[in-house]
């Protein structure tokens, strides 16, 4: 369920709220809890009205693979220009690719497609949706 409320909110994309500046709305305060609440059951809902798929359990982003881990490309979700400098740089669907390592602090990673490695933003390959082989 949660995993599944990531993907809608990254989908939408739709911001993650700030932590409030005001003292009356901390993190500890009900109110805050309940507003955070409210606000998944709207994202939920409305990805139900506007028929957003929701993921396969079998498909995950690379950035979510484990390092070492080898899957197949099953499709690059993102725009036009996107999909043209994937494609451009090798990364296509049905191809293999291998996370060999993740940078700390949200940092790039670096995946082996066709036995060259190459470093890509984490937030690219956020949207490189893949399928480990069993």
């Amino acid at each position: 369920m949660i995993y599944n409320i990531v993907y809608i909110v990254n989908y939408m994309r739709i911001p993650q709220p700030d932590l409030p500046e005001k003292p009356y709305m901390d993190r500890d305060n009900h109110f805050w809890k309940v507003q955070h609440l409210i606000r998944l059951i709207f994202i939920l809902t409305s990805a139900q009205l506007l028929g957003i798929p929701k993921m396969n359990p079998m498909e995950q982003p690379v950035t979510l693979l484990e390092t070492g881990t080898t899957a197949v490309i099953l499709r690059l979700e993102g725009g036009h220009w996107f999909q043209h400098k994937m494609r451009g740089i090798g990364i296509r669907e049905q191809k293999t690719i291998r996370l060999v390592a993740k940078h700390p602090f949200n940092g790039p990673v670096v995946v082996e497609v066709d036995g060259r490695e190459m470093t890509i933003g984490r937030r690219m390959a956020e949207h490189i949706i893949t399928a480990v082989p069993e």
